[in-house]
């Protein structure tokens, strides 16, 4: 637009690639535009680029992204050669700016409208691509082994999200994430599991003279010796657990669907519950 008028000189829409992003939009936008306000200018005349975009206003002023990075340059190489001054400036957007509001309804109207005869594949583009398939795949391959998880697995009533690592993986290190994964799976250190893959030498009863089950953290009588440091939930009472099933219910506080591996991190730490039953050479 120019300044004192209220119709704008020119407008235009297009579409991207369907391998492209927003950020890709924008540049080209900017790119669009410029070219068209400089085949309307006289030599001499001020123009100035208004866009919402940081990042896009950073590539245009200073290092050209990866991403659209042949229309961050030819923006650049018209603003070097423009015989009068190119600036760019930010517009605060949805803040009722008619330019700016122009703007926004034609970007949606090109979403519809015949793709841009420049538009490419990018590569921010493809990454998203590329992550939008691996999360389908892994939702598909969890699907299809879902069905064969033993009893023992699904009794946890885990969710599956394959937008975000499960924290355990974040928080625990890898002994406390051995026998995390352990627990939750059943095979590892236990009495059940040397029984079933006749494991001869393998020591079958914790330190205190039980066997070794899945469960025998939240009932083993030297962890319980440190009970006042166990981390504990909410902000009820510390009641020591007394049945067996008080004592799956802080499992399920430690390990379940609604579990928290820092508290399973506090637990392995005060406790050194493992250290105590784990005769050496057995993992």
């Amino acid at each position: 637009m120019q300044p004192g008028k209220d119709e704008p000189i020119a407008e235009g829409k297009g579409k991207l690639d369907d391998c492209g992003v927003v950020f890709d939009a924008e540049a080209l936008g900017a790119w669009r535009g410029l070219e068209r306000a400089l085949q309307e200018a006289t030599p001499g005349t001020k123009v100035t680029v208004c866009l919402d975009n940081t990042g896009v206003i950073w590539c245009l002023r200073g290092t050209a992204s990866e991403n659209s990075q042949w229309a961050f340059l030819a923006f650049q190489k018209a603003a070097d050669t423009w015989h009068g001054t190119v600036r760019v400036k930010w517009s605060p957007g949805h803040m009722g700016i008619e330019p700016n509001e122009i703007a926004d309804r034609l970007a949606n109207l090109g979403t519809k409208a015949s793709r841009d005869p420049d538009t490419r594949p990018t590569l921010a583009g493809v990454r998203s691509q590329v992550r939008k398939r691996l999360r389908g795949l892994r939702t598909n391959i969890w699907r299809a082994m879902e069905d064969k998880m033993s009893r023992r697995y699904k009794s946890w009533d885990l969710p599956y999200d394959t937008r975000h690592h499960p924290e355990e993986l974040e928080v625990l290190t890898r002994p406390q994430l051995q026998r995390f994964l352990a627990i939750r799976t059943g095979h590892g250190d236990f009495a059940w599991y040397h029984r079933r893959y006749k494991h001869d030498e393998a020591e079958l009863r914790c330190g205190c003279g039980r066997p070794k089950t899945l469960d025998h953290l939240a009932m083993c009588r030297q962890t319980r010796r440190s009970f006042d440091k166990w981390p504990w939930p909410g902000e009820g009472p510390r009641i020591r657990p007394q049945t067996r099933a008080e004592k799956k219910e802080y499992l399920r506080f430690l390990m379940g669907e609604s579990g928290d591996p820092l508290a399973f991190k506090e637990f392995f730490e005060v406790t050194r519950f493992y250290a105590n039953i784990c005769p050496r050479g057995h993992t």
